[in-house]
């Protein structure tokens, strides 16, 4: 249980073997291959093999991109456990010789690209049309207004406010003009100005004063029968684009085949990356790794039964370097190993925090909901995924830690009466047997004695805070730390547990031979915090002010044990939302009727919303409660996680290999 012991180990063997045993090695999936301390390597630069797999693989997920929307099938969370593809081992390497895929995607690709252009240029004519529409009316062909020799023409908009101005500057020049309205909108004015070219420098005067902004058409039919031609190619794009887009349809059909494909060419990219961590020579090739001791016999036995040429060696770990973390819990533990990894793993000489935080994390997620319907729900709904998605959910521990969250809460809202808000008191007295069964196993209502669920969230938080010093005195007692572990944890767990005590016993919870007690374990601990906690210093005057400075400290403890009152908050939150829902949905089915229809669009919806935000709470601030408060009391951190060589399909899942 904790950190499982991992033993460093060299395999030697005759290159003609190496695709084979790096094979094996990723079949086993428990060898976390590093780079190898001796012989000579492979270089940095990727191999012509690996930059071939890359490209290939990149032209690969841009086709699965494309095609999957195209593709018919399920949605939502179906399409997300539901599209895995189960398939032997036999049939997955199969595909390696299945070279037919790779014309699917030339195919794919040239015809992305090609409804892609399609559907440029109808936007592009569309712009166009978009454009020549104002000038619709215009009945010359654009490219010949520019042909006359003593007149000059010119189009553009201008402000409906200003053309009366400057058709009157225009007049004031010159008679020989003319001005055409051809469209206009609310704002603007689209106009054809015709004038002789002996007033264009004074007309193009009055024109910049103005808001005009020439346009430039060109073409050398009329605008008219230019929007007709382009709605015409419009029309044979869009033909020709629906001809496309049904030969992707047809693709499509490959999908799940070029979905394996895509698993066995990254496979083999990662084989082809990590072999750059071997050692070669001439004729050999050095692996170095880690496997879990209670493996080494095993595997060593297998290679040399499977290849005689290889040779497989216990070796001790280089200068400075430390072993990667596996960690290895019971299965009721195991889940919470998902927040010991979000977080960072342990290094090699502490303890695994998992089994020490997850009754914690059981409780908190459950006091974090307080309603036992909710905790059904997410139960029942976890179990529900487990079974129709075994074979993808099986080692899910994110969906094993909210089946167990769904117990705890299922517990907690019991003694705290949550049945879905209220629901169960406002049942019709024909069910009153459930009222007593609510009500025999009820401790406390949390919506009319919340000091009572106060008390319990700051003497859990404080019993965590303890719990965690006192792991911290453990683990420097182990280490032979002896004198660290007097002066700084135990001294502040003394002087933590004297300070509440001295307190309860003030208010006359407990005897007060207990209130001396503690108030002398205050003492002695404070002295002990002042006076012993910096001893590297010399100077007993410096160490003293260090240490005054670090029993200034003890309001950090405070804050810590207040931070669990965020325990309260979420689950009177989720409680009063409840109730609202509840209240509002009973409201509404008294309309006549109709009224029982939204009841329960009300109620169903209602709840699952509550159900949603309320369960991510309690996941994200009793996560929190650990990161925050509880693992700096005695967690460091900084270990690497233990990476096996493994499969790990995007999309398929083989069956049929060995299990480490």
């Amino acid at each position: 249980m904790g950190i499982e012991t991992v033993k460093k180990v060299r395999m030697i063997a005759h290159q003609s073997v190496e695709p084979e045993l790096l094979d094996y090695l990723h079949s086993l999936g428990i060898v976390h291959v590093t780079q190898v301390s001796r012989g000579e390597g492979r270089g940095a630069e990727p191999s012509e093999e690996e930059r071939d797999l890359s490209e290939r693989l990149q032209h690969l997920r841009g086709v699965l991109q494309f095609l999957s929307k195209y593709e018919e099938g399920p949605r939502g969370l179906a399409s997300v456990l539901g599209n895995r593809i189960i398939i032997s081992r036999k049939e997955f390497e199969d595909f390696k010789n299945k070279t037919q895929l790779r014309d699917v995607i030339t195919q794919s690709l040239t015809l992305e690209q090609e409804i892609h252009q399609v559907e440029t240029t109808i936007v592009n004519l569309e712009s166009e049309i978009t454009l020549l529409q104002p000038w619709i009316n215009l009945d010359e062909p654009p490219a010949s207004l520019d042909e006359f020799y003593r007149v000059k023409v010119m189009m553009g908009t201008l402000a409906i406010e200003e053309v009366e101005n400057v058709i009157e500057g225009i007049d004031f020049l010159t008679s020989l003009y003319h001005v055409e309205l051809l469209y206009r909108t609310k704002r603007l004015a689209y106009l054809c100005i015709i004038f002789h070219k002996s007033v264009e420098e004074m007309v193009s005067e009055i024109l910049q004063k103005s808001s005009f902004e020439a346009i430039r058409l060109e073409g050398d039919l009329p605008p008219f029968h230019q929007i007709k031609k382009k709605q015409e190619r419009i029309e044979e794009l869009k033909e020709r684009l629906g001809q496309l887009h049904e030969r992707a349809r047809q693709l499509s059909g490959y999908l799940q085949d070029l979905r394996v494909l895509h698993d066995v060419w990254e496979e083999d990219l990662k084989k082809a990356t990590i072999s750059h961590q071997f050692g070669v020579t001439e004729r050999t090739v050095l692996i170095e790794g880690w496997i879990p001791l209670k493996e080494v016999k095993r595997i060593h036995q297998e290679v040399d039964s499977r290849f005689g040429v290889t040779a497989l060696e216990e070796i001790e770990p280089d200068e400075g370097e430390s072993p990667p973390i596996l960690l290895r819990n019971k299965p009721v533990v195991r889940p919470f190993e998902l927040i010991t990894e979000l977080y960072g793993m342990p290094h090699a000489k502490e303890f695994d925090p998992t089994p020490f935080f997850a009754p914690f994390f059981a409780v908190f997620f459950g006091l974090c909901l307080t309603d036992a319907g909710y905790g059904l729900v997410l139960f029942v709904l976890s179990l529900w995924m487990v079974k129709r998605y075994k074979i993808i959910l099986k080692d899910s521990k994110l969906i094993w830690l909210l089946m167990m969250g769904g117990i705890s809460t299922i517990f907690m809202g019991g003694i705290t009466g949550g049945w879905f808000g209220d629901m169960v008191e406002r049942l019709p007295a024909s069910l009153n047997a459930i009222k007593h069964i609510r009500n025999a196993i009820i401790l406390f209502d949390p919506m009319k004695q919340s000091m009572i669920f106060f008390g319990i969230a700051l003497t859990l938080g404080f019993i965590q805070i303890c719990f965690g010093l006192g792991i911290k005195v453990a683990r420097y007692c182990l280490d032979g730390q002896f004198l660290d572990a007097l002066f700084d944890p135990f001294s502040w767990l003394v002087l933590l547990n004297g300070a509440v005590t001295y307190g309860l016993s003030s208010k006359g919870i407990i005897s007060p031979v207990f209130g001396t007690l503690g108030k002398w374990c205050l003492i002695g601990a404070a002295l002990a915090i002042v006076l012993f906690s910096d001893r590297e210093k010399k100077n007993p005057i410096l160490r003293i002010v260090s240490g005054i400075y670090t029993l200034y400290g003890a309001t950090s403890y405070l804050g810590d044990v207040l931070s669990y009152l965020r325990l309260l908050a979420l689950g009177l939150a989720t409680g009063v939302i409840a109730v609202v829902v509840n209240i509002i949905a009973f409201m509404v089915g008294g309309i006549p009727y109709i009224g029982w229809v939204g009841a329960i669009i009300i109620l169903l919806g209602g709840h699952t919303f509550n159900i949603a935000i309320n369960a991510l709470g309690a996941f994200v601030h009793t996560t929190r409660l650990q990161y925050v408060e509880f693992f700096p009391k005695f967690f460091e951190g900084g270990g690497v996680a233990f990476r096996p060589l493994k499969r790990e399909g995007k999309y398929t899942l083989v069956t049929g290999y060995e299990k480490g």
